[in-house]
């Protein structure tokens, strides 16, 4: 009881700088920009329904234009970093982590794995035997070819379109609106970053047509 009544503040204080609770607020030109940094697994569960390999943080943005200014963003303008090992990625599309379709193998398989495509689509290349690892997308393949490892003949592949309560729908749903606007927008951008370091560790950068700056996520 003693070790456990030692070790619960430590899970507390670990806990703390999961996901930053306030957001930081710059302003660039006649744009004002709030950004909380989303790093806590349980949160981004809650948000999508999936802990998405424990590969993805998110920033939460608000962004106002001042004086009627109209607003235009790219996932280009954003790139996040983390300090400790200069890891780093520009703001990704929701298909990029979810996919525009899933391939499903019928329950009568013999193994994981394998790699498929669609013709001019990407390559979609299933984990190790095994595992559960999320597929990976390669460039766009010019055509159709598939193998689905050691599968029998009752093995079907079908491609299943996502739905608005899928993975990628939630995703796109959550993410911040980039169509031109003269409203203030709020929402999500997802970066492929550890999200298990510290707050401190993150830098979200901007640098677009309003400007550059810098977030940095300390206490």
């Amino acid at each position: 009881m003693r070790a456990l009544a030692l070790l619960l503040p430590l899970a507390l204080a670990g806990a703390a700088w999961a996901s930053d609770p306030i957001p930081k607020t710059v302003r660039v030109g006649d744009i004002e920009f709030s950004a909380r940094l989303v790093l806590d697994l349980d949160e981004i569960e809650r948000l999508t329904g999936d802990r998405l390999d424990e590969e993805f943080s998110f920033v939460e943005l608000t962004i106002r234009p001042l004086f009627d200014n109209m607003l235009e963003l790219s996932r280009d303008d954003f790139t996040f970093r983390c300090r400790c090992n200069n890891e780093r990625s520009e703001a990704v599309s929701p298909d990029m982590i979810a996919g525009a379709a899933v391939l499903a193998l019928d329950t009568k398989r013999t193994s994981r794995g394998g790699v498929f495509s669609q013709a001019r689509d990407s390559v979609i290349g299933g984990g190790l035997p095994g595992t559960d690892g999320r597929p990976t997308r390669t460039p766009d393949a010019p055509s159709a070819f598939g193998s689905a490892g050691y599968g029998t003949a009752e093995t079907q592949i079908r491609a299943e379109t996502h739905e608005d309560d899928s993975l990628l729908g939630r995703l796109g749903r959550l993410e911040i609106p980039l169509e031109p606007t003269d409203e203030p927008i709020s929402g999500y951008l997802y970066f492929q970053v550890d999200p298990t370091r510290k707050l401190k560790h993150y830098v979200l950068s901007y640098d677009g047509v309003y400007g550059e700056f810098q977030v940095t996520f300390d206490k």
